[in-house]
């Protein structure tokens, strides 16, 4: 998916360019350096603003591996363009950049099955799955809070085989690079134009 954003650069920069037409490469090299900084600027938005708390349009962190996953590459020069791009090598962040509408395959796994977990009666040495604890009103039907003091857990052992199957899948365009990019239009406008100013300032 393409995604553009269009930024010009302040006056003070488009005159110091019109006048070192004779410059390009100190042009480019401004714009490449610029670049970098701002690409800094615009990943940490994306980390604060966007994949810091959970919401309808943001992501929430979990164990922090996407969100510190965000990186840019160094911006290179190839002929008179100049190129680079904010992205993650943690795979499913396409999901949520894009959204997914779709089947998906599940592989066989095992999941938590709390139903399997075992109990002690205090006083009896006699165990209870937690079926029989929660019929017994030892625990409640959740099995965090216990009613009273006569039991307490021995194992949680309870886990569940989960065949492999197909199951229908519906996520949110989140774009949080996309988004993060676009409220950092004025960071980029500065620094392309800070960094041309410069880069012509040092080589004229």
């Amino acid at each position: 998916m393409s995604f553009y954003l269009q930024v010009r650069l302040t006056e003070e920069a488009q005159a110091m360019v019109a006048r070192a037409k004779d410059a390009p490469d100190l042009v480019l090299r401004g714009l490449a350096n610029g670049m970098n900084l701002a690409h800094q600027i615009a990943i940490g938005r994306i980390q604060s603003d966007y994949m810091s708390e959970r919401g309808p349009d943001t992501l929430g962190v979990v164990t922090n591996r996407l969100r510190g996953s965000i990186r840019a590459s160094k911006a290179a020069i190839s002929g008179n363009v100049v190129t680079s791009a904010i992205g993650t090598n943690v795979k499913y962040m396409g999901v949520h950049e894009f959204g997914y509408s779709g089947q998906v395959v599940v592989k066989a796994h095992q999941r938590r099955n709390p139903g399997g977990d075992t109990f002690e009666l205090a006083g009896t040495g006699r165990q209870v799955k937690r079926g029989a604890a929660e019929k017994q009103g030892l625990l409640t039907k959740a099995g965090t809070g216990r009613k009273k003091l006569g039991v307490s857990q021995v194992s949680s052992g309870g886990t569940s085989n989960v065949r492999e199957h197909v199951r229908w899948m519906q996520m949110p365009e989140r774009a949080p690079i996309r988004k993060g990019v676009t409220a950092s239009a004025a960071d980029y406008e500065r620094e392309l134009s800070e960094g041309v100013i410069e880069s012509l300032r040092g080589g004229l």
